[in-house]
């Protein structure tokens, strides 16, 4: 039995369809220019912080009659800033920081090229020292380390704790000015004043004398004393007086510890 032979049909060769692309140029180039805006911004972002550095700060000069200020705390506010070259140093923002440091009344920054800032600062004069504060001229309170002995030759009020309120510092103060004039008068330096914690006012005189001037009436009762202390006789030996009596007071001398009672 003869074989057939099976002849493999070949196959067709595979036929490719190409279709053609639309390209969108406008993105294209929409996508181009932002990566270049990109760049560039980057390039003068680098640029820029570069030039943060560029005529450093090499000089603080600072000006003005001051005592109480410290320097290192305008230098340090210097050092502290982010740009450290002239050319993007904001005076307007260095200015506001420094007004802010103790003891600062008013304060001009400018620049001296190429290297030097200069502070032109003038200071809070004080009047009185309140417990562990200071009252300045104008109303202003400043903490002051205790310790701190620059204030001693002020008049030092003295404020127990239960009464010690800084929005009544500039009250005090007037009334305390008042007194002081009046006591001129009759040749008494008002020293100081101790106020406790019934709010009873106790004053110190450089001539030694201590004055109870109580809680209430107080304007009345500084006038009585002015208008009859030239009648109280050895004044050099008073200790104290006591005005808290509706009509009159009452002193104690050094030599015996007596008192003697004078009607107003």
């Amino acid at each position: 039995m003869s074989k057939m032979a099976v002849r493999k049909k070949s196959k067709s060769p595979q036929r490719f369809s190409f279709k053609p692309v639309a390209v969108d140029w406008p993105k294209i180039k929409l996508v181009g220019a932002i990566t270049g805006i990109l760049a560039i911004v980057g390039i003068i972002g680098q640029m820029i912080k570069a030039s943060y550095h560029l005529w450093p700060i090499e000089k603080v000069i600072i000006q003005g009659d001051f005592t109480y200020m410290q320097q290192s705390n305008l230098v340090a506010l210097v050092n502290e800033l982010p740009e450290k070259g002239m050319l993007f140093v904001d005076l307007n923002y260095l200015q506001a920081q420094a007004q802010q440091i103790d003891w600062i009344k008013r304060v001009e920054v400018q620049k001296i090229w190429p290297e030097t800032l200069v502070f032109h600062v003038e200071e809070h004069m004080p009047v009185a020292r309140f417990n562990q504060r200071v009252l300045t001229q104008h109303g202003e309170i400043i903490n002051i380390a205790k310790g701190d002995f620059r204030f001693e030759h002020f008049p030092q009020v003295a404020i127990a704790s239960e009464v010690d309120k800084q929005n009544y510092y500039p009250m005090i103060w007037r009334e305390f000015k008042t007194y002081k004039k009046q006591f001129e008068l009759i040749e008494l330096e008002l020293l100081g004043v101790t106020i406790d914690q019934a709010s009873n006012w106790h004053m110190q005189f450089v001539e030694g004398i201590n004055l109870n001037l109580g809680r209430k009436d107080r304007k009345a009762r500084v006038t009585r004393l002015v208008n009859v202390y030239s009648a109280i006789v050895d004044k050099e030996k008073i200790k104290s007086i006591d005005l808290r009596y509706h009509n009159g007071l009452a002193v104690e001398w050094f030599e015996n510890q007596s008192k003697e009672n004078i009607k107003g």
